[in-house]
């Protein structure tokens, strides 16, 4: 069963990826700036597993949320390449099934999700 959620959440989860893509560069080209633009333009030569490391210390404030979910589906899908999908980064005990089908990019177990919470 937990193989046919992580593949279901593979799914999910490449989709998101095409649609951030989408998204990201539709919101730079969308901006007044020729810098956001170019930005975009920059963007679409590579491939979408380095525009974090391109967006470091340089993104515009038009596409932050959507890196900021980028870099949580780009940690979830490396971690179904390793083998390591599912656990939580905090107790490295499995994370709920129906946590992950809601959220396949989920890092933490429904019990340090809400510990994490309550510290904020």
């Amino acid at each position: 069963m937990i193989q046919t959620v992580h593949a279901q959440c593979q799914q999910k989860l490449q989709q998101e990826l095409t649609e951030l893509q989408g998204v990201m560069i539709q919101l730079l080209l969308q901006e007044q700036r020729a810098a956001e633009r170019s930005l975009a333009e920059k963007l679409q030569s590579y491939a979408i597993f380095d525009w974090p490391d391109l967006l470091n210390n340089n993104c515009p404030w038009c596409i932050a949320q959507q890196l900021e979910r980028l870099n949580a589906v780009l940690a979830a899908l490396s971690q179904l390449e390793l083998n390591l999908y599912g656990i939580c980064s905090d107790c490295e005990c499995v994370i709920e099934p129906e946590a992950l089908q809601l959220d396949p990019a989920a890092q933490r177990c429904n019990k340090c999700k809400t510990h994490a919470n309550r510290a904020y």
